[in-house]
């Protein structure tokens, strides 16, 4: 099974938009998530609790810089996106 770390590519997107930026324009990230970041790091809670932490730390990182995020929830069941946790 792959794993989504989010964290890691929404840092890949700020990288390219600070090398690429253009100041008339305004930075957008568009992640399309069903709002549960996993990886082989986040098989207990604790572990989960830190990554949470650290995916907060990196949208701080992007919002200071200027970078806006819209998350896009996706999932398969509509009733699935009721469980997609806020970040």
């Amino acid at each position: 099974m792959g794993w989504t770390d989010t964290t890691d590519a929404l840092a890949l997107a700020g990288e390219e938009l600070r090398r690429e930026s253009n100041p008339a324009e305004r930075p957008t990230i568009l992640p399309l998530t069903d709002g549960r970041p996993a990886t082989e790091a986040t098989q207990t809670s604790e572990a989960m609790a830190a990554y949470s932490a650290a995916l907060r730390d990196q949208l701080r990182r992007l919002a200071e810089d200027g970078v806006v995020v819209h998350v896009i929830p996706v999932a398969a069941d509509p009733a699935e996106l009721a469980k997609v946790e806020p970040w």
